[in-house]
């Protein structure tokens, strides 16, 4: 009997002391306080009043104890302290999804009762181990960095865990043999999209789950048999070798080990790994079906090679040296992009063609705005030297294999862009493809704003020394300055003229990659798709890894679509303005104001010059949107190129170089002999993508030659050029010089009759020097005040 009492006295005791060892209610008000202040409470969406708790938002209490909390989207950021949870020993569920929570700390295991934590959606990068009485864990959609072996340890071998998702993390390492995954109770096992390498063996996980999911991943090896029959798997993208899959599994994916390869069924439902030609892409992802013959890509279109976005970069079906991306159309550290071609940067950093900008532009302002005055026939020259050279770059964008003098010509002839496309940027420094083309785009609209601003400041400085000048009426200095002056003024439209028309073709070429790289017309023949369906990167700005839909590339795609729209507009409203002066003949009228956009051509060609800018668009419309073969954009572009070299055949429209005295006639003839001369070597340059598709070179020394050839031509034209402008330069110099000498002399005898008529005291001896003239005449001042001499 004594011993029935002294049991059940220590049966009451250990009642006691079990019921006294657990949390009281201040305790777990005190974890709420901790949970909630660490956690930026006072900006939650629904706030806990320290009045209220236990009670508040989302918390469940039975009998004191805090069972269940539910905090989804309410704002909470930051890390969740182990003081703020350890007093919640009563809890059995935890949902902070969709918040900002960045970890979970370690020792969450004195959760005694948790079942179920749903942290997905945060940005939580490491976890604590978790309690025994786990059953379910949601950590889907976080920035989670550990192993796939360090994880599962942390879930105790004690536990009855049914579900683990893990998707959209950055877990890692190989599929062990671990033993939380021989769980009976597992039943949901997901880990999609995350690093996970290494193989599964055969055993490895139960065909008792209901879900298994391993897609984007990296596991390889061979083919789990018994995988078959778990009710819903999903281990597409992954590396499994294609010869141990079996198209009766169902939908299933595989890739090719062999690098530059892809998979197809045959017919008698085997699997093999073919090689793709060169200047296309292994798309070595494969989803097939028993009932369908056909392999579907994991990423992209359905057949089983893409074209690249530049042929030269893809070699045997892979990326070339020095080239990356989704279809290798991003160059590596080190590299740019030259024709289509990833090639290593120059030493000196600083490519010829940024040194060749800097002097042309500096020539241009010493000759045009200092020295002389542009005049109309060095202005037509440049204009169809730069025309010519940024028609020679553009054709460079072909998506063909040039030959590689032709392609380092064209790397050259990039000046003509006038902005910092020139500089090759990405040599210089190592900023992201998408802060390149914000630089590229910036720089471009200040150029347009700066010449703008610079033009209409020297315009209007010019114009009030004009208004002072013809104030003072029957003075031939002044008569002289005014002329002069005007001379310049010209020549300020000029330039303004020139630089308008070439930077027509970097803005228009940005706008139009800008535009496209989010317009759902262009989408559809992009080569990066997620899930086969929807297009998450684009194709155009030469990275696929990059977004086209953040707010401030959305900002410069609607300036962009704007640029579109008014260049586009430029050419209308050029042929509208073209043809009202030549319908009522107003040429020689607007001269003074419009003459700089039709001087350059005869009576013949006065539609030339948006006949132009339309062949250009036409070019970068070609070759910078449609992703459509090589061989159509060159036929699209050889057709404008031959009706053009047609109008210059047949209408000579460009005037001639207005010097006088016995020349023979193709001298005077040199600016149309020259447009001849460019626009057949552009001809033979576009004609080559044809040549090439029809293989008509049949060795590389045909092609050799072809390039040497061509190459030789161009430069022999551009050392032409460079001479007649040399002496168009020396002949206006001479002529600007003695012009001032002319004026100088002219202003010095006006004074001389003013002096002489109201003061014949003064002489002027034979020997005196004019200066010496200027200095004893009278000015005008003193003549006004000085008495007449009867």
């Amino acid at each position: 009997m004594e011993g029935i009492i002294i049991l059940i006295k220590l049966l009451g005791f250990l009642i006691l002391f079990h019921t006294s060892s657990g949390t009281t209610k201040e305790e777990q008000v005190a974890s709420l306080k901790i949970f909630r202040d660490a956690t930026n409470g006072n900006d939650w969406v629904n706030i806990w009043n320290d009045d209220a708790l236990p009670l508040g938002y989302g918390i469940q209490v039975e009998n004191d104890k805090v069972v269940s909390i539910d905090l989804m989207q309410n704002d909470l950021e930051g890390d969740i302290p182990l003081n703020g949870i350890k007093s919640l020993e009563y809890l059995e569920k935890l949902n902070i999804s969709f918040n900002k929570i960045k970890t979970l700390p370690e020792g969450s295991e004195v959760l005694i009762n948790l079942k179920v934590l749903n942290a997905s959606n945060n940005m939580i990068t490491s976890t604590g181990k978790f309690p025994a009485s786990i059953e379910t864990i949601l950590l889907n959609n976080n920035t989670l960095y550990d192993s796939i072996k360090g994880f599962l340890n942390k879930i105790p071998g004690s536990s009855h865990v049914k579900e683990i998702n893990l998707v959209g993390n950055s877990v890692y390492g190989p599929m062990e043999d671990e033993n939380i995954l021989k769980k009976e109770s597992l039943k949901v096992f997901n880990v999609a999209h995350n690093k996970i390498s290494g193989s599964i063996k055969d055993g490895q996980v139960k065909t008792t789950w209901e879900l298994l999911d391993l897609s984007y991943n990296n596991i390889s090896g061979a083919f789990p048999s018994n995988l078959v029959g778990i009710k819903n798997v999903n281990v597409r993208c992954n590396l499994f070798d294609c010869k141990s899959i079996k198209s009766t599994y169902g939908i299933y994916e595989c890739m090719c080990d062999a690098r530059g390869t892809y998979a197809v069924i045959g017919e008698d439902k085997s699997l093999s790994c073919k090689q793709c030609p060169d200047g296309t892409m292994a798309n070595k992802w494969v989803r097939f079906t028993g009932d369908d013959d056909h392999g579907y890509p994991c990423d992209g279109p359905s057949d089983g090679c893409v074209d690249c976005m530049f042929t030269p970069n893809c070699v045997g079906g892979s990326c070339a040296d020095g080239s990356e991306g989704a279809t290798c159309e991003r160059c590596k550290t080190n590299y740019r992009l030259v024709a289509g071609s990833c090639q290593e940067c120059l030493e000196s950093k600083v490519p010829i063609a940024a040194l060749l900008m800097v002097v042309f532009v500096g020539v241009i302002i010493a000759y045009g705005i200092f020295l002389t005055g542009l005049n109309r026939l060095s202005s037509t020259m440049i204009k169809q030297l730069m025309s010519y050279l940024q028609i020679y770059y553009l054709t460079m964008d072909m998506k063909v294999s040039w030959p590689r003098f032709l392609s380092e010509l064209g790397d050259a002839f990039k000046l003509s862009m006038l902005n910092t496309q020139a500089f090759d940027l990405e040599c210089l420094t190592d900023l992201s493809t998408l802060q390149l083309f914000y630089i590229h785009w910036g720089c471009s609209a200040i150029t347009v704003a700066l010449i703008i601003f610079i033009t209409l400041t020297l315009t209007k400085y010019l114009d009030k020394l004009i208004q002072s000048k013809e104030r003072i009426k029957g003075n031939e200095v002044s008569e002289i300055d005014v002329g002069d002056l005007k001379s310049r003024q010209q020549g300020v439209r000029r330039i303004f003229i020139m630089f308008m028309l070439i930077l027509f073709v970097p803005i228009t070429k940005l706008s139009i990659r800008t535009y496209a790289c989010d317009a759902w017309v262009w989408n559809v023949v992009t080569l990066n798709w997620n899930d086969g369906s929807e297009m998450i990167n684009n194709h155009w700005l030469y990275d696929n890894s990059v977004s086209c839909y953040n707010y401030t590339f959305q900002g410069v795609n609607f300036i962009a679509t704007l640029f579109l729209v008014f260049e586009f507009g430029v050419i209308v409203f050029l042929f509208l303005l073209l043809f009202r002066l030549w319908r009522f003949d107003l040429k020689d009228k607007n001269n003074e104001v419009f003459g700089a956009l039709y001087e350059s051509f005869n009576d013949k060609g006065l539609f030339c010059e948006p006949l132009m800018l339309l062949r250009k668009f036409i070019l970068i419309l070609t070759t910078q949107v449609t992703y459509v073969p090589a061989i159509a954009v060159s036929a699209v572009n050889l057709t404008f190129s031959l009706g053009w070299f047609g109008v210059v055949i047949i209408l000579q429209p460009y005037i001639d170089i207005g010097v006088q005295g016995r020349i023979p006639r193709p001298l005077k003839d040199w600016c149309n002999i020259f447009e001849i001369w460019s626009t057949l070597l552009i001809i033979l340059l576009q004609i080559y993508p044809i040549l090439e598709d029809n293989k008509v070179f049949t060795s590389a020394n045909q092609k050799n030659a072809f390039d040497y050839t061509v190459v030789a031509l161009h430069i022999l034209l551009v050392f032409v050029w460079i001479a007649g402008f040399i002496g168009v330069m020396i002949k206006w110099t001479k002529t600007g010089i003695q012009r001032k000498l002319t004026l100088r002399s002219a202003r010095i005898s006006a004074k001389q009759s003013a002096s002489l008529r109201l003061n014949p005291v003064t002489r002027v001896t034979p020997q005196q020097d004019l200066d010496d003239v200027a200095e004893t005449v009278v000015s005008d001042a003193d003549v006004s005040s000085a008495p007449l001499n009867p």
